[in-house]
């Protein structure tokens, strides 16, 4: 991985983070097994710990993320 895409990936993981926490009903701390993922050509930011999936965001064109209430189902 590329030091830019390394840079982009940890920029968008902090974003998504901090507005899972910021928003979740009950938040749990996501794991290093959070990441971006692309599934048909598109970006996205997925948190992850031993219980699964957390969140998913949608990385859109302009670089900013919008949480998804469904997503992908090739995101396991």
């Amino acid at each position: 991985m590329s030091a830019i895409t390394a840079g982009k990936e940890e920029r968008l993981l902090r974003w998504a983070t901090a507005d899972y926490l910021s928003t979740a009903e009950v938040p749990q701390q996501p794991s290093d097994t959070s990441g971006l993922e692309t599934v048909k050509g598109r970006e996205y930011v997925v948190l992850r710990n031993i219980n699964g999936i957390l969140a998913v965001y949608h990385v859109r064109s302009d670089g900013t993320i919008s949480e998804l209430l469904t997503w992908p189902r090739e995101l396991k």
